[in-house]
């Protein structure tokens, strides 16, 4: 292996204890980069920030919380299109209506699904389902997000009904790996029925389940526009 050469792994973690990772370290430099959580919007928006002052490219606020929403945690699309806007502005700060005719807005993802859903939204859902089959998002990964999502809401708002309270608590009762993102659950589940929720779930379990036996995309919408539905009549009661 020449000399100067840089080596890239993509791990969801990186155990220390590896062989393959001392031996590595003993004959190179590491250097990482963890991924941004896509729920910690604080941070992403610190990110770009930090890389839009590095090339000299001046931002207003609301541009910077745009982009924020718009790229969410891809910090190599950022890249991109913050080098893509330090050109078009020459040196002159940018604007929110500026920005966002550059940059479309292309993080609308499962995650975001879950989150209209849960509000009951059903115009949004539409949208963010139709942008997501655009995009050729297997059904199996757009239910299996939404599952994996709904699960976690129940087991924090269930945690958080029975009485417990200290974050560290919920977060190894519902396995959540970071205690920080509890802040975030909570304000989530705040206004949410518990028994929506479990309903949702097992609703989503029948989905997962028809998908597997064979489900094509037209009965995606119908079956999560229901739990949409579940909802928002909760909501309005």
């Amino acid at each position: 292996m020449p000399e100067f050469t840089i080596l890239v792994f993509v791990a969801t973690n990186v155990d220390k204890r590896l062989k393959i990772y001392k031996h590595i370290v003993k004959y190179a430099k590491l250097f990482e980069f963890p991924l941004i959580p896509p729920w910690r919007t604080d941070l992403i928006e610190k990110a770009i920030g930090t890389q839009a002052k590095k090339i000299k490219l001046v931002l207003s606020k609301n541009a910077v919380e745009y982009l924020a929403e718009a790229i969410g945690n891809d910090m190599t699309r950022a890249a991109t299109e913050l080098r893509k806007l330090y050109i078009y502005g020459n040196g002159r700060q940018l604007e929110l209506a500026e920005v966002k005719e550059l940059v479309p807005c292309q993080t609308q993802n499962s995650l975001h699904l879950a989150s209209a859903i849960r509000q009951g939204e059903s115009n949004q859902v539409l949208h963010l389902l139709d942008d997501l089959l655009s995009r050729s998002e297997p059904l199996m990964v757009i239910v299996a997000t939404l599952l994996t999502q709904f699960i976690t809401w129940l087991w924090v708002k269930s945690a958080i009904v029975s009485g417990v309270k200290k974050d560290s608590e919920l977060a190894q009762l519902c396995s959540i790996s970071n205690p920080n993102r509890i802040y975030y659950l909570r304000q989530e589940v705040a206004n949410t029925s518990i028994n929506a929720l479990a309903k949702a779930v097992t609703m989503m379990l029948d989905l997962e389940m028809s998908i597997k036996r064979g489900a094509e995309r037209k009965d995606l919408l119908p079956a999560i526009l229901n739990v949409s539905r579940l909802f928002k009549l909760t909501q309005s009661v």
